[in-house]
């Protein structure tokens, strides 16, 4: 990731296929497990792909926003209970998202490119980890920390990740300190960044964020 000077989003390209990747049509058209949360950032990357691809506000809209062929809509439209929310809840979340997609995709250091840079970079990181054979100079401590961020980065589609520390531990089962010192150790040589450290603290804590290194690239 280049430390310095402006990139440019780059326009939608003539060779990317105009119809929704499978996943997002599924994801439409079933719904999306989790909570509201999770199911605001499927609309979100759904509103990226659509832009990216050339769709109007008003085509996603109305391939997004049909109650009768859209479970993602219908899981937007109530709450937890199955209660729905007031008329015009879910209309809003969907110009939130369309805006919020807007913002993603005018951010140079998220472009399209970048992101998918990234995401080839994650998932061949993650291919050197599996294999047994190889020695990369890493304790399984590190190894397993560097496989998780290569898989969020991979998952979420983003040049970097966050790292919330008890999530961590839960896909790795090691320790908290055990993972700092992995993460420390992995920035030192050169297989992650750390591009924010984060704050502590029950309420108002962020966890760090941590993109791929050098060496991963």
């Amino acid at each position: 990731m280049p430390a310095t000077g402006v990139l440019e989003v780059p326009p939608v390209s003539q060779s990317l296929d105009e119809a929704l990747p499978a996943r997002y049509v599924d994801a439409v058209h079933d719904g999306v497990k989790g909570k509201r949360s999770e199911q605001f950032g499927t609309l979100v990357s759904i509103c990226m792909a659509t832009q990216l691809r050339g769709w109007s506000r008003e085509r996603t809209e109305s391939h997004v926003c049909d109650p009768l062929k859209s479970g993602l809509w219908r899981q937007l439209s109530v709450d937890h209970k199955g209660k729905e929310f007031p008329v015009g809840s879910a209309a809003r979340a969907f110009n939130d998202a369309w805006s919020k997609a807007q913002e993603h995709l005018s951010d140079p250091y998220n472009s399209y490119d970048m992101r998918q840079k990234a995401v080839e970079e994650a998932f061949a990181v993650v291919d050197l980890l599996d294999d047994p054979d190889l020695d990369m100079g890493l304790n399984e401590p590190q190894r397993a920390t560097l496989c998780y961020v290569a898989s969020e980065i991979a998952r979420r589609e983003r040049t970097a990740v966050t790292c919330p520390t008890r999530e961590v531990e839960a896909a790795t089962g090691f320790n908290r300190q055990r993972i700092r010192t992995a993460l420390a150790k992995l920035v030192e040589l050169r297989w992650l960044l750390k591009l924010s450290s984060g704050q502590s603290g029950a309420k108002h804590g962020k966890a760090a964020i941590y993109a791929l290194g050098p060496r991963a690239q």
